[in-house]
Parts: structure tokens; C-alpha cells; sequence
């Protein structure tokens, strides 16, 4: 008897072996199944990510409808993208024979922005001019130095593409020596009457961009501060080589560029991308072009700066150039129509949300993927 219940343990124990190894075989497979998959997954994102070529055709195409025209309706913008992406689909699916894999695009939505431009050599004021005969009054000058001319350039919106050539004979002076040793913004070198810079608000901080001729260096400074209560520290200087008669300012893509020659300029990176107010200081002493694209459509966005100087300024400033009811003002803060050296407004694509998806013989990725215009 005791020899069998030994015989029936033995088996036991080689019935349970058998099962752990089976539940091992199992878990593992699936353990096995679950990285491949996850494998796969980050692979096929990681094309997605990867394709930068996919990624230039579409800004490509958003600049071409962005830029093409300053009359254009947004239809027409958004018929171009839409035509582009058709086409890069269809020519990114021809290459999946030869491949056994294949990335498509197709349009998931577009966001109607405005852009505002001004496309013709001139100082940064608005066009009226009689609401620049009033701004000629406004000051924003912490440091008591007077004649600081400043208007507001938009209303609380969220910006992109927002890029400045500026002509460098136009900024006033100053040295790369000066540059490195400031430590106190009350000194002139940058908050005279004759320095020009952005202003940044998004109601809880500030940032500045100071723009000044680099006389050491033959080209175009570019100082960014940001404001703290009544402290206001540099964050970086930024300067452009090349030495050209322009320099062009990219903010949303932090970067300079000058005779063909682009470099990085990191601490514009920091300024929001929450809404905010743009303005520009002593916009009367610096002569070139812009171009913002805001996420407002150009009704909405001519409504909002239209009612903000009707509340904060534009009354006033009729009084003090003897406008009334029955005389005629040029209060025009932006043209509808491009006009030579004036800024106006137009329509835009502010954003694309594009679907992604990868495709091979074993599995299929999908991501939605939101593209920006890019400045000119």
C-alpha cells in the first residue's frame, strides 16, 4: 500500500511539472507576443515621426497656400492643401510594391487663422494716419525717457509663422562690448527713445525682443528679456553672421537669419504659446517687413482689434486730432487689401491635422499629426 501511494505521489509530481512548464510556455508567448507587438508599434511610429520629407512636402504646401496670394478666401487655401495631400498620398502609396511597407496622409481638419503682413519696406506703425498721429502720444516708457511710440499689434490670440526682416541702417546703435556687459535695462544702450522692440504679454508674463544694429559685428542683435513684477533680466543675446544690409527674426521657430545664414536663437523659445498680446515699441524707428498668422479667422480678429481700440484708445485719439462725427478720419489700424507699405490682413491656414499611417505585411499604425506653417 505504501509503495502505491508512493507510485501516486511521483505522479502527481510529474503531472505538476508538466503544468508549470506549460503555464511557463504560455506566459512566455505571450510576454513574447506583447514586446514584438510593442515592438512593431514604436517601430512604425518611429517612421511616422521619421519621415521628414513627408513633413516638408506638407509645410510646403501650407506655405504656397499661405503666401501664393494676399487676396485669396480660405477655401481657396484649404483646397490647396487638400489637393497636395491627395497627390502625396497617392505617390507615397505607389512606393508600398517595392517597399512592403507605406506611410499615407490624409487631411483630418484645418484651422482658419489670418495673417497679417506687411510686405513693403516701411517703419512698423499702422496704417491710418491719423490713428499714427495719435499713437505718437501713447507711451510705454518705464524708465522716464519720452518720445517711446507703441501700438498693439494682436489682441489676445495664439501666434505662429511670426517673422521680421528688418533693415539694419534703420535700428539704432550699439556695441557687442556693451551688448556683454549690461546687468542694468535701465541703461540706455537698450530703452533709449530710438531702440525698437516686441512685446510679449500672456497676462501672467512678459517677454521683450530688442532688435539693435551691431556696429562691432556689422549686423543685427537680438536681445530677449523677460519681465518678472519690476525686474527685467536678459535671458540670452542673440547675433546673426553674415553681415548683410537685412536680418530676418523668426520668433516661433527661434531663429536668425542673414546673407543665408541661419542660426539658432534658443531663448526665443521660451515665449508662450498660450494667448497673448503682441505689441511693438518705437515702431516708428525701425523700417521693414512682417508676417503673423493667428488663430482667428481675419472677421473675428478685425472685430477684436477693432472693439480693443475702440475701448482703450481709438476715442481718445479721435479727440486729439479734432475728429468728429461729420469729418472723415483715416483710422485704419490694418488695410483689408494689400497696399503698398501698409500693414493688412488676410486670410490664412493656421494649422493641418493630418492622420498618419503605417502600414506592413504584419501591422498597421495610425496617429493624427498637427503641422504649422512655417515663416517666410
Amino acid at each position: 500500500m505504501g509503495k502505491d501511494r508512493a507510485q501516486l505521489i511521483v505522479i502527481a509530481g510529474l503531472l505538476l511539472a508538466v503544468l508549470f512548464v506549460g503555464l511557463a510556455v504560455v506566459v512566455n508567448s505571450a510576454i513574447y507576443t506583447e514586446n514584438v507587438s510593442t515592438r512593431e508599434s514604436t517601430s512604425s511610429a518611429n517612421v511616422i515621426a521619421d519621415d521628414t520629407e513627408s513633413l516638408e512636402r506638407i509645410k510646403e504646401s501650407l506655405s504656397h497656400a499661405n503666401y501664393h496670394s494676399n487676396t485669396a478666401a480660405f477655401s481657396e487655401r484649404q483646397g490647396i492643401v487638400e489637393d497636395d495631400l491627395s497627390e502625396w498620398d497617392a505617390h507615397m502609396g505607389s512606393g508600398s510594391a517595392r517597399t512592403g511597407q507605406a506611410v499615407g496622409y490624409e487631411n483630418a481638419g484645418m484651422t482658419e487663422g489670418v495673417r497679417v503682413s506687411q510686405d513693403e519696406r516701411g517703419d512698423f506703425m499702422p496704417s491710418g494716419e491719423d490713428l499714427v498721429e495719435g499713437l505718437l502720444d501713447e507711451t510705454l516708457d518705464p524708465f522716464g525717457i519720452g518720445e517711446r511710440t507703441q501700438w498693439l499689434v494682436v489682441p489676445n490670440a495664439t501666434t505662429r509663422a511670426f517673422g521680421m526682416t528688418v533693415e539694419r541702417d534703420s535700428l539704432a546703435q550699439t556695441r557687442q562690448g556693451l551688448l556683454d556687459d549690461i546687468d542694468d535695462l535701465s541703461n540706455e544702450i537698450l530703452t533709449g527713445s530710438s531702440e525698437f522692440w516686441v512685446q510679449i504679454d500672456d497676462g501672467e508674463e512678459t517677454w521683450r525682443v530688442y532688435l539693435v544694429d551691431d556696429v562691432d559685428n556689422e549686423t543685427v542683435a537680438a536681445v530677449a528679456t523677460e519681465i518678472d513684477g519690476n525686474n527685467e533680466e536678459i535671458i540670452e543675446t542673440c547675433h546673426v553672421p553674415g553681415g548683410g544690409d537685412t536680418a530676418t527674426v523668426r520668433i516661433t521657430t527661434a531663429e536668425m537669419e542673414s546673407d543665408g545664414t541661419t542660426t539658432p536663437c534658443l531663448a526665443l523659445e521660451n515665449i508662450s504659446d498660450s494667448p497673448h498680446d503682441v505689441y511693438y515699441i518705437g515702431a516708428d524707428e525701425v523700417e521693414g517687413t512682417y508676417q503673423i498668422i493667428i488663430d482667428k479667422d481675419e472677421e473675428m480678429f478685425r472685430d477684436d482689434i477693432d472693439e480693443k481700440y475702440d475701448e482703450n484708445l481709438l476715442e481718445d485719439i479721435l479727440d486729439s486730432v479734432g475728429c468728429t462725427l461729420f469729418e472723415s478720419c483715416d483710422d485704419t489700424v490694418f488695410e483689408e487689401n494689400p497696399n503698398n507699405g501698409h500693414p493688412y490682413t488676410t486670410s490664412a491656414v493656421y494649422d493641418v491635422s493630418v492622420n498618419a499611417t503605417y502600414v506592413d505585411d504584419r501591422i498597421q499604425h495610425s496617429r493624427t499629426v498637427e503641422i504649422a506653417p512655417d515663416a517666410e
